[in-house]
């Protein structure tokens, strides 16, 4: 008994006079259509972007590896993160980090983008 209520039938059954244009659902475009023109980025302000990514990337990785070894002779400089960060701090700041940096970045005008 336990078997058949772990399985699901291949076909779902649809109750009769309801076909699949009912069950679609509508999704209004008015207020894609409010939103901000979309700022444009050069090819120096996305390599600078992917430069800013890598180079958090590494540090992290290196940050993680002295985490996971339990700081042997070493501390963290960074005053947010405290002398010796665990391995999930070092990942949190990480995405903050790299969201906070990249949101400013798209929002900021092409010219102090930089």
């Amino acid at each position: 008994m336990a078997a058949t209520l772990l399985t699901m039938p291949s076909q779902p059954q649809t109750p009769s006079g309801v076909g699949p244009l009912a069950a679609r659902v509508s999704w209004s475009t008015l207020g894609v259509a409010e939103l901000p023109a979309r700022r444009s980025w050069t090819t120096t302000h996305t390599a600078l972007a992917s430069a800013f990514a890598v180079a958090l990337l590494v540090d992290a990785a290196q940050t993680r590896d002295l985490a996971r070894r339990g700081w042997p002779g070493f501390r963290e400089a960074n005053p947010l993160l405290g002398p010796h960060p665990s391995v999930g701090q070092v990942n949190t700041y990480t995405a903050l980090a790299a969201a906070g940096m990249l949101t400013a970045a798209a929002a900021a005008p092409p010219r102090i983008r930089p």
